[in-house]
Order: C-alpha cells, then structure tokens, then sequence
C-alpha cells in the first residue's frame, strides 16, 4: 500500500487501463525535474532535444515551450521532423543529413544551446558537447547509442 497526499494524485481515462495510465506520466515527471528543477530552463534559452521523437523528446519540446524556451529538436530522420513541428518544436535538425554542431550554431547566432539534453550518448555525443554556450548545461540521461 502508498499513501500519498492527495493533490499529488490524478484521475485517468477510464479508456486507459492502470498500466496505461501509470506510463502517461513517467516521461513528463522524468523531463520535468530535468529541465524545470535541475536545469531550470527559462524564457528565450536555447534547448537541444536529441532524440526527440521519444516520449521523453516530446515532453520535453512541450516543457520547454511550456517554460518560452526555443526548442531545438534533432531526430534521426527525414520522416519524423514535420511530425517534431507540428507538437510544437521551433527547429528540428536531421542527424542523418545535417552537421549538428553547424546547425545548432546556425539556430542560436553562433551562441550555442544554453542547455543539451541526451539520452543517447555515443558518436554524436561530441558534437552535442561542441554546440554549447559558455555556461551551457549538458545533460545525459540514458545510453541508447
């Protein structure tokens, strides 16, 4: 048994079944205390998303906009970026077609991302590192590579 205070508790679809309902909010609870209690993202701050596609990717695009950051999405492919916009990312980068690094600069006036978040990890990850502002956060949460 937990007991819990009760404002912390939500009522779910009825169409949902308890595991459903107790997955919506794992990635939105995950991205929350990464980007709004530990990077403390705020208005006009650039924020790269890699992997964006995910579920943790979109609550993220959603908590950055939510908080009047720039959203700056990378996914793996072509396919995926007109989805990534229309959730509401203010720029999506394609890593199988783009230089990372050079768009991002491009995106942010040569500032760099004032914060990285990134699951993945792996051969990408130095390029990521390569975007950031001066006193930018970075931000690995995962190993997917």
């Amino acid at each position: 048994m937990v007991n819990l205070p009760a404002h912390t508790l939500h009522k779910f679809s009825a169409r949902l079944s308890f595991e459903e309902a107790a997955s919506v909010w794992t990635s939105y609870l995950s991205m929350y205390g990464l980007l709004i209690n530990l990077a403390k993202v705020h208005e006009n701050q650039f924020v790269v998303i890699n992997a964006a596609s995910s579920g943790a990717g979109l609550a993220a695009i959603q908590l950055t906009n939510l908080r009047g950051g720039v959203s700056i999405a990378i996914t793996s492919n072509e396919a995926k970026k007109a989805a990534l916009l229309k959730v509401g990312a203010a720029h999506v980068i394609v890593s199988s077609t783009q230089d990372i690094a050079a768009e991002i600069r491009s995106i942010t006036g040569e500032k760099g991302a004032d914060i990285i978040i990134d699951p993945v990890g792996g051969p990408a990850f130095a390029s990521l590192v390569s975007a950031v502002a001066e006193f930018g956060q970075v931000f690995v949460y995962g190993a997917l590579s």
